[in-house]
């Protein structure tokens, strides 16, 4: 079996050219097709998406797809089910972080704030403020009946940020299957 550098020339013996060798094309192009068995399956998508991010329904209601191609009643939904969110994850953590520093939390100064504070505050805050979205954009959308979409928006969130294992732990923590 040959064996390519993945720099030099594998994309040239998938095509069947000759240059790396001089064998027969038609027994690089014979090489190559073992090569790519050996290295297992090319990466696609799943079947059950479609190609150009359309959205895909589920009893009348978006589970997938692009934002910009939905209805603009289910924009709307999805828009405000983001402000909500928003506006009450920041709602939520201001007095949690304030209460942190008030007790003397590793030894956060009182003055701490997120534009005049330490860099711990803002770590902080950022580390509560990301569980506490995610909860609310979650139970938020579950109230207006989009917990599969906002289901997806999470997964994909946090999906940047995990291995392997943890995407497939969450995605079935979320019933994504």
């Amino acid at each position: 079996m040959r064996r390519f550098s993945s720099s030099v020339g594998t994309n040239a013996a998938r095509r069947g050219s000759s240059r790396l060798s001089s064998e027969a094309p038609g027994k690089v192009a014979a090489d190559a097709a073992e090569e790519v068995v050996t290295r297992g399956p090319l990466k696609q998508k799943p079947s059950n998406l479609p190609e150009d991010g359309s959205v895909v329904y589920r009893q009348g209601v978006p589970i997938r797809g692009k934002l910009s191609k939905l209805p603009r009643k289910e924009k709307f939904i999805i828009c405000f089910v983001f402000s909500i969110t928003g506006s009450s994850a920041a709602l939520l953590v201001k007095p949690a972080l304030r209460y942190l520093v008030d007790h003397g939390f590793l030894g956060l100064p009182e003055d701490s704030g997120f534009w005049n504070g330490p860099w711990l505050y803002r770590a902080l805050y950022f580390a509560i403020m990301w569980p506490t979205y995610s909860i609310l954009l979650f139970t938020f959308g579950g109230i207006f009946g989009r917990r599969i979409w906002f289901s997806h928006m999470l997964a994909k969130m946090w999906g940047r940020f995990l291995p392997a294992r943890g995407k497939q732990m969450l995605r079935n923590a979320l019933d994504l299957q």
